[in-house]
């Protein structure tokens, strides 16, 4: 189970992707999920467009691609995206209905207040935490625990899923890629392990236990580009 972060994340499973059609994993099955809070960014553009182009050489038909040994293309990859919505509430503020809130829970916007300042509890998150990790992290976990305790279905579920049964019959491995000098994944990272074991349990009625039988790792990229 490997997990893409931020435009970062996208870079590294887009050449996780190319090492697969190398034939670098003989008889795996991947499953990607690519998390990011901008959806329209180059960046997943791209990995979509890979991720497209080795799904059809394995085959038209999702039923018939399968894992392979000694040939290229010789892992199954399955792939799912997720993105918190901010197209309608895209402030902490509008997430939180804090107008309501402070109406009647004001102990709780006292709190709010004494952790954020005005400007980040009015920041835009519709492209990205961007250097507010204090509030990412946050938010970050709130979308996975509300996509897990949602009726509706999605990728995210579907992943989770997959992780939930393979965490019941064995001890999966889960790895994670991003970096620490941005914002999503520097915000996602550090929450990531407690989010999707909390978000498997909400799904299994608490008979998944994904912290206690899954080995997780991580790949964490400082800056590696400059400015002009």
């Amino acid at each position: 189970f490997v997990l893409g972060i931020g435009g970062t994340g996208m870079r590294c499973i887009e050449s996780l992707i190319h090492l697969c059609a190398m034939g670098m994993f003989d008889e795996t099955e991947i499953h990607l999920l690519a998390l990011d809070t901008d959806k329209n960014n180059g960046n997943f553009s791209r990995l979509k467009e890979v991720k497209e182009a080795y799904t059809l050489a394995k085959g038209l038909d999702a039923a018939n691609r399968v894992s392979h040994k000694d040939t290229f293309f010789s892992a199954n990859i399955k792939y799912y995206e997720f993105s918190p919505n901010y197209g309608e509430k895209s402030t902490f503020k509008a997430v939180f209905n804090y107008g309501d809130i402070q109406y009647n829970h004001r102990e709780e916007t006292d709190l709010a207040d004494l952790m954020l300042s005005d400007k980040v509890e009015d920041f835009n998150l519709r492209h990205g935490y961007r250097a507010q990790t204090h509030l990412g992290s946050m938010m970050m976990y709130h979308s996975i625990i509300e996509a897990a305790k949602s009726r509706a279905n999605s990728d995210i579920k579907l992943f989770l899923n997959e992780l939930i049964k393979a965490s019941q019959n064995g001890n999966p491995r889960v790895f994670i890629l991003g970096s620490v000098f941005g914002g999503t994944g520097a915000s996602s990272i550090p929450i990531i392990p407690q989010a999707i074991s909390k978000a498997a349990e909400i799904m299994s009625n608490g008979a998944a236990n994904v912290l206690k039988s899954a080995y997780f790792g991580a790949t964490l990229l400082t800056a590696y580009f400059s400015f002009r």
